[in-house]
């Protein structure tokens, strides 16, 4: 679990980027908004809420049709997987990454 400190700062971070998804941007900024808000989510120990971030973010990446975002999108969901100690599916999100790169 994070020091009570940095939760704070997390929290805080939450805020701005939920703000920068609520503004509408673009689809490179909600795949950014979304992907930050999956990764504070994530060190909050918050895993289904950082899961649907990142969930979010590979959608928009496909749409987009950008690999890289594809594949830390993915990259990121298997790190949530793991956390969850989901290690099959933790497996088969590292083995797409490496197959699109």
């Amino acid at each position: 679990k994070p020091h009570p400190d940095v939760v704070g700062y997390l929290e805080q971070a939450v805020v701005y980027h939920q703000k920068h998804l609520d503004l509408g941007p673009d689809s490179g900024g909600r795949f950014v908004a979304n992907t930050n808000l999956g990764l504070c989510y994530g060190m909050l120990q918050n895993i289904n809420r950082a899961a649907k971030h990142q969930q979010d973010a590979l959608r928009i990446s496909i749409k987009m049709q950008s690999l890289h975002g594809q594949c830390m999108a993915v990259g990121n969901l298997g790190i949530l997987a793991l956390m969850k100690r989901d290690f099959a599916t933790t497996r088969s999100c590292f083995d797409q990454v490496s197959e699109r790169v």
